[in-house]
C-alpha cells in the first residue's frame, strides 16, 4: 500500500503534532476494515463429474477447444461484502509465454472471447460471482496453461494473482491410427428383436407447444416405419414450482399450493417479535382459493410457520393475529433469523397480466411467503399446465412416465425445489396428482419423504 503525505503551503501550526500522531491510528483502522471485509478466493468443487474451476487445477488431457468456468466468493460465508462485477478480470497464457486478456475490467471481453458474468446467491453462502468464458480459437496441444482471475470487492477485499491462478495441461495433438478387424460375410447375420431406449426425456415441462412441435412431428413421421420409436415420454419434474425467476424457467407445472399461504408484503421488527403484513398470493383463484380470506380461519397462536422466498427460509411461531380487516391483515410472529442480504420481499419483475396460451396460468415472479408448517395447511391444485402438456403427449400417441422428484409447491420443508416435504401423508397428494393424470399404474409407491422417486406410467389415450 502506498501512503502519500501532503504538506500545505503554510505552516500547520499547533495541529501538526496531533495529526502526525493520528496517522498510524488511521492506517490501522483502514487495515482492520479491509481485514473485516473477508478475503476473495477462487472457489473449488471437485469434479464429480462436474466441478469448478473448469478446467480443474492440475487437470491433464484437457480438450484444446475447452471453455472456462470459474466461481469466486468470500472465505467467510457470512460476509455481507459484495464482489464488484466490473472489477473481474481474467487472462491466460502458455507456461513461459506472455498471457493474453480474456476478460478486461469493466465487464469487457477481449477480442476473440465471449461469455457471461453471473451474480449468484444461495442460502448459507455469501454472494459470489460465476464467470463463463468461451474462447474463439483452440489452445495449443500438449501445453501447460496458467489462468489468472482477479477481482475487488465493495469493501476493499482483493483476489490477487497468487490466489487467483491455477494451471492445466491440454491433450496431445490428434493423430490418425489405422485399425483392422476381420469380417466374415459368409456367416448368417444376427437378428435382434429387442429395442434400445425407445423414448426421450424432456429437460423442461410446459414448453412443447412453444418450441417442440417440429421435432414431435418429425418423430411421428418416423414412427410410421418404426412404431416403437419415441413411444415413451419421460417428462420433467411434475413437482417443480416457479419460485424465483431463472434464466431458463422450463414452464414449471406449479401444481399445488396451500389455502393458508399468504404473500408477505412487509416485515416490521418489534421488541416482541416481527410483524408480517400479508396479502393474498398472486393467482390464488386459479387454485380454487377464495381471495380476501380472514387470517382467523387459517392461523392460531402457537402455529409453526415457514418464512420462504425460494432462496432463503426460516421457521418461527405465530404469536397473534394483529390485523384481520378488509384493508390490512398482519401476523405477529416470534423473532427469526434474517439472511445475509435480507429477504426477497419485492417481486423480481412486474406481475404478468396476460396468460401465455402455450403455458397456461398466471404466477408471481418471486416474492416472500408465510406458509403453515405445523400443523400443515390444506392443499389446493392447479392442473392447467399438466393438462396442456399431457394432452400434447396423447396427441402424438406417446406413453408417459412421470416422476415425483421432490416435494411440490408449498409442501416443501424449506420452500424450495429439489427438497423434502414437511409432514404430509404421501398418499393424499400422490392420489390427487395420479387421479388428475388419468394414471392406471403406480409402479412405485415410494413416499415423498424419501429421496428416491415415484414413477407413474400413463397409457396412451
Amino acid at each position: 500500500m502506498d501512503i502519500y503525505a501532503y504538506r500545505r503551503p503554510r505552516a500547520a501550526g499547533r495541529w501538526t503534532p496531533l495529526l502526525a500522531s493520528l496517522a498510524p491510528l488511521g492506517l490501522a483502522v483502514c487495515l482492520l476494515s479491509m481485514a473485516a471485509a473477508g478475503e476473495i478466493q477462487l472457489l473449488r468443487l471437485n469434479p464429480d463429474p462436474y466441478g469448478y474451476p473448469r478446467p480443474f487445477p492440475g487437470e491433464a488431457n484437457v480438450p484444446t477447444a475447452t471453455s472456462f468456468f470459474v466461481e469466486i466468493g468470500f472465505s467467510d460465508k457470512n460476509s455481507t461484502d459484495t464482489i464488484r462485477a466490473d472489477t473481474v478480470a481474467a487472462r491466460i497464457g502458455p507456461q513461459g509465454e506472455p498471457a493474453v486478456q480474456m476478460l478486461k475490467p469493466g465487464m469487457r471481453f477481449a477480442d476473440g472471447f465471449s461469455g457471461k458474468i453471473l451474480p449468484l446467491s444461495n442460502q448459507g453462502q455469501a454472494p459470489r460471482i460465476a464467470l463463463y468464458i468461451d474462447p474463439g480459437a483452440e489452445l495449443k496441444p500438449s501445453t501447460t496453461y496458467t489462468v489468472t482471475v482477479g477481482a475487488r470487492s465493495r469493501d476493499g477485499a482483493v483476489l490477487d494473482a497468487a490466489a487467483g491462478s491455477w494451471q492445466f495441461t491440454t491433450e496431445d495433438a490428434a493423430t490418425t491410427h489405422a485399425l483392422s478387424f476381420p469380417l466374415d460375410l459368409s456367416t448368417p447375420p444376427v437378428r435382434w428383436r429387442g429395442g434400445f431406449f425407445i423414448g426421450f426425456c424432456k429437460p423442461s415441462f410446459c414448453t412443447s407447444a412453444s418450441n417442440r412441435f417440429p421435432e414431435f412431428e418429425l418423430m411421428d413421421r418416423f414412427r410410421k416405419e418404426s412404431p416403437k420409436a419415441w413411444s415413451l415420454q419421460r417428462d420433467f419434474a411434475l413437482t417443480n414450482m416457479e419460485r424465483q425467476p431463472e434464466f431458463l424457467s422450463g414452464g414449471q407445472p406449479n401444481i399445488v399450493r396451500e389455502r393458508e399461504t399468504r404473500r408477505i408484503a412487509a416485515m416490521e421488527k418489534r421488541p416482541d417479535g416481527t410483524l408480517l403484513r400479508v396479502e393474498d398470493f398472486f393467482g390464488c383463484e386459479q387454485y380454487g382459493i377464495a381471495p380476501n380470506r380472514h387470517l382467523a380461519g387459517d392461523y392460531r397462536a402457537g402455529d409453526e410457520v415457514l418464512i420462504a422466498d425460494g432462496i432463503h427460509s426460516a421457521r418461527t411461531k405465530v404469536k397473534a393475529i394483529v390485523d384481520d380487516g378488509a384493508e390490512v391483515r398482519s401476523l405477529l410472529v416470534a423473532p427469526f433469523d434474517e439472511p445475509a442480504g435480507g429477504w426477497r420481499i419485492d417481486y423480481a419483475a412486474p406481475l404478468p397480466k396476460k396468460e401465455d396460451p402455450n403455458a397456461p396460468g398466471l404466477f408471481p415472479p418471486g416474492g416472500c411467503y408465510v406458509i403453515k408448517f405445523q400443523p400443515v395447511g390444506t392443499p389446493h391444485y392447479y392442473w392447467g399446465r399438466v393438462d396442456r402438456e399431457f394432452d400434447i403427449a396423447h396427441q402424438f400417441h406417446r406413453r408417459l412416465e412421470v416422476n415425483f422428484t421432490d416435494a411440490p409447491g408449498d409442501l416443501a420443508v424449506d420452500g424450495r425445489n429439489w427438497t423434502f416435504p414437511k409432514d404430509y401423508p404421501p398418499s393424499s397428494v400422490a392420489a390427487a396428482i395420479g387421479s388428475n393424470c388419468r394414471s392406471s399404474t403406480i409402479t412405485r409407491s415410494t413416499p415423498f419423504s424419501a429421496p428416491s422417486r415415484t414413477t407413474t406410467t400413463i397409457p396412451t389415450a
